[in-house]
Formats: C-alpha cells, structure tokens, sequence
C-alpha cells in the first residue's frame, strides 16, 4: 500500500508520522519524497541540500526528476507498505508547482492521501525555530493559502484517482492525539 502524507513545510509530518508509529497496525516504511528527488538531480545541479532544488533548478528538469523519482519509488516499494513524505504543492521561483501532478500519480499509484494540518502561526512559529532547514519565512496568511492549496489540490486529485484523503490536525501541544488520529484512520484502511 503506497500512502502519501503532506502539508506545508513545517506543519509536522514527520512529528506526527513518528507519534502514530506506536498505534498502527502495519509497519509502514516512511520515504522522504524530496530525499529521492534531491539524489536524481545532485548529479546535475551543484545542490548542497534539498532546500535548493525549488531555487536552483529549471522547471522541465525538476518535472522530469519529479516523474523519474516516482518510477524508482514504484518499482522499489510496490509490495511493501509505505508513507511518502512529500509537500505535495511546492512554492517554487515559478509559483507553485505540484508535487505530484496526475502524471506523476499515474506511475506512483498511490492508494491514499494524509492531509497534515495546522494553525498558520504555530507553523510559523516552528519554522522560525528549525535551524537544521533552510525554511523560507512567510507571513502566516501566506502559509494559510499555502494549506489551503495543498488541501485542495489533494481533493482533486484523490477525486481524480478515486482515492481517500485523510485530513489530520496537528495542533499545538497535542501531537499524540494526532498520532493516535492518524494511526487510526491508517488502521481502517
């Protein structure tokens, strides 16, 4: 079963995803999309991080990386059950650029989508703290459009695939009722 969890940068996918580890009931193997990305195209860009693909990197070549990371993720985990860590919208020099378009999906396959969420100034407030990421700081109307957007697009494209969006909040101070709540709708599935 191949998941995909996303959210803004700083909303705490990664947190959650560690919180809910305890309750589920398959062992899910968690793959960091932008990790995969950033080997396929450090052979062509000189990127000292993945940060710096969304400012470094031309658009035709990101989408091109983009689809050759989700036939490498496909062909390696098809079998095995796995949680694809991704932001799903990216905010790029272009403007936002997908994640995983429909294309992209058709080679991943995907069978759900986790939607992280979570107050606009505690996602703020988190990326300001972060000094292991180059995070680009933005007003917190701008990371609530952000939000919006990826809420959206994953509805249209679970539409598109006929696939479940699960969406979880993250709430400040609360991150083991969001692993439980994660766990749980993982477990019914």
């Amino acid at each position: 079963m191949i998941g995909l969890i996303v959210g803004v940068p700083g909303v705490g996918k990664t947190t959650v995803l560690n919180a809910a580890k305890k309750y589920l009931n398959r062992n899910f193997e968690v793959i960091n999309f932008g990790d995969i990305l950033f080997e396929h195209l450090k052979k062509y860009y000189n990127l000292r991080n993945k940060d710096e693909i969304r400012k470094k990197v031309s658009y035709n070549i990101y989408y091109k990386a983009q689809i050759e990371t989700c036939k490498t993720l496909y062909d390696k985990y098809k079998d095995k059950d796995i949680l694809i860590d991704t932001h799903f919208l990216v905010k790029t020099k272009f403007g936002f650029l997908p994640g995983l378009s429909k294309e992209m999906a058709k080679y991943l396959k995907p069978n759900f989508i986790v939607v992280i969420i979570a107050e606009p100034h505690y996602i703020l407030h988190r990326r300001l703290k972060d000094k292991t990421r180059q995070r680009d700081i933005e007003l917190a109307h701008l990371i609530k459009l952000h939000q919006d957007l990826i809420l959206n697009y994953s509805l249209n494209l679970a539409y598109d695939l006929h696939i479940p969006v699960i969406v979880i909040e993250n709430q400040e101070g609360h991150i083991e009722k969001a692993g439980k709540e994660l766990a749980e709708a993982l477990n019914s599935l």
